[in-house]
């Protein structure tokens, strides 16, 4: 009978211990299936924005790829124009510093200001990898030129471009026989600008720059109305080859800012457009005209279509 007992142990000690073993092995082969090899970047780290250029009040994303995995990457944008706008992750509303995963990305997402920039740089940096660089615009310029008028009066009827002739080199240039402009003293020269790629609806401030002295000599005394001087030019010469086509029917108007160095810029002076509604202009005048100095004016509009 007591050999009856020990028989029956016995196989409960050996089946304990072979359980125990083939949990031991199971348990080994789980940790060695959960096991991930150790990252190695697949080359140099990179840093890009999605595209080269966005729209004013546009969404930017940011990637990265190669960083070390785990490395925090602090992100600035800046712009290279007038510094009036810039982004340091994690300060103020910006989103906080993008955080590389294990295989060494990262994105980071935020919008422009829906004003027009034109160039932006992008920094990336982290302790590890260390500082990167990209570059992108927010240009919606699709022209920017302004009128050669040949004699004064306009290219004649017979000319394969008769009226004005948008260019975007130097005027009063060429022969006395046969100039590509006249601009006489007190002579207004007509420019424009035309946009394309805004929301109708949507809200956008134009910031540019004139030259008003050089070496303290006059370049452009003020801005007035684009036909001051040149009361010839028609709605279809200032529409010329604008995608999309312009029309003066209907077109918004707005006063110009007066320029306090100036004293004989007085009467009507407007901003005229197409395609927008005009709300708001303001300028910045040099304190006096002395040397080289630059009139930075702004201009806000409404889009009512993409031009």
């Amino acid at each position: 009978m007591l050999a009856a007992q020990s028989s029956t142990t016995r196989p409960a000690r050996t089946l304990w211990a072979r359980a125990a073993v083939a949990a031991v092995i199971s348990l080994i082969a789980a940790m060695l299936g959960f096991a991930s090899p150790t990252y190695a970047a697949s080359g140099p780290a990179t840093f890009v924005s999605d595209q080269a250029d966005y729209p004013p009040g546009g969404t930017v994303v940011l990637t990265g790829d190669n960083w070390a995995a785990g490395e925090s990457v602090h992100i600035t944008v800046n712009d290279d124009a007038g510094q009036t706008w810039s982004l340091s992750s994690g300060t103020g509303t910006a989103p906080a510093d993008p955080v590389a995963n294990d295989t060494g990305s990262f994105s980071y997402t935020f919008s422009l200001p829906a004003w027009f920039v034109a160039n932006y740089t992008a920094t990336a940096t982290g302790a590890t990898t260390g500082t990167l660089t990209t570059t992108f615009t927010d240009s919606a310029i699709q022209k920017f030129d302004q009128c050669a008028n040949n004699f004064g009066d306009g290219y004649p009827a017979t000319n394969a471009d008769p009226g004005c002739q948008w260019i975007n080199g130097n005027l009063n240039e060429g022969n006395a026989n046969n100039p590509n402009a006249t601009y006489n003293e007190g002579d207004s020269t007509i420019q424009r600008i035309a946009l394309d790629g805004l929301a109708a609806g949507q809200s956008y401030t134009l910031i540019f720059t004139y030259d008003t002295t050089k070496s303290s000599k006059h370049a452009y005394d003020y801005l007035t109305t684009y036909n001051a001087s040149e009361t010839w030019v028609t709605g279809p010469d200032l529409c010329q080859s604008i995608t999309g086509g312009c029309s003066l029917s209907g077109a918004s108007t707005f006063p110009i800012p007066d320029d306090p160095n100036q004293t004989f810029d007085s009467g009507t002076r407007n901003y005229t457009m197409s395609g927008g509604t005009l709300t708001a202009a303001s300028g910045v005048f040099p304190s006096a005209y002395a040397g080289d100095t630059v009139a930075s004016m702004s201009v806000t509009f409404t889009a009512t279509n993409e031009q």
